[in-house]
């Protein structure tokens, strides 16, 4: 069901950007803007794109280099109860960012957001390391 699902809102997908194409060809570029703030401002606005940063890293990471980053935990510390992960993302065998957080997943995030910000740095010439 869920690969249906899937085929379902690529269908959907493709048919909403030839309708889109269509509509430009028609009413030119301003009007399609208005259209699509219009129909999509929730979803827009609501689009937090650092929120799922190991998906962004990867997909960033996929259509430049063709390859996905690895994440390590590289610290685990305090009791059982109230533990601190805190882990590395690597590309290439470079640190891109480290992270911590109460929880694995918490940790590679956080370490992904920090290797966004490394590249978004280098890509605007910010980092200077």
């Amino acid at each position: 069901i869920g690969e249906q699902n899937a085929y379902g809102e690529r269908i959907t997908g493709g048919a909403f950007e030839a309708f889109i194409g269509a509509l430009y060809c028609e009413v030119g570029l301003d009007d399609v803007a208005y259209f699509v703030d219009t129909i999509m401002s929730d979803s827009i606005s609501g689009n937090v794109p650092d929120e799922n940063a190991i998906g962004t890293l990867q997909v960033y990471l996929q259509k430049r280099f063709q390859s996905l980053p690895t994440y390590r935990e590289t610290q685990r510390t305090g009791p059982d109860h109230n533990l601190e992960f805190t882990c590395e993302v690597l590309f290439d065998n470079e640190v891109l960012g480290v992270g911590s957080g109460k929880r694995k997943r918490k940790a590679k995030q956080a370490a992904a957001r920090g290797a966004l910000d490394r590249i978004r740095n280098r890509d605007t010439g910010s980092d200077r390391t």
